[in-house]
């Protein structure tokens, strides 16, 4: 039985991320926004520029339609993204 619900709870919050448009990569993203890490450690944990994370994060932001940060991760709980 859990592991149905895991399944099902997985299925509906892939199905929320399309709905906004948000990769699995980018759910990575926001988990690591959601930790608060900045740019700088983003990109240093994984693997990316400090400007190509300045940019998906403002891809994802548009995608998202939200303005900062704070909107994206609160949008990305509430909605189980992450």
């Amino acid at each position: 039985m859990d592991r149905v619900l895991a399944k099902f709870h997985h299925l509906a919050a892939e199905k929320v991320a399309q709905m906004h448009g948000v990769s699995a990569e980018d759910q990575v993203l926001l988990g690591l926004m959601a930790d608060g890490l900045t740019n700088r450690e983003i990109a240093e944990r994984l693997n990316y520029s400090e400007a190509t994370v300045k940019k998906r994060v403002q891809e994802i932001l548009e995608r998202m339609g939200v303005v900062n940060r704070t909107q994206a991760v609160a949008l990305a709980i509430r909605e189980g993204m992450i």
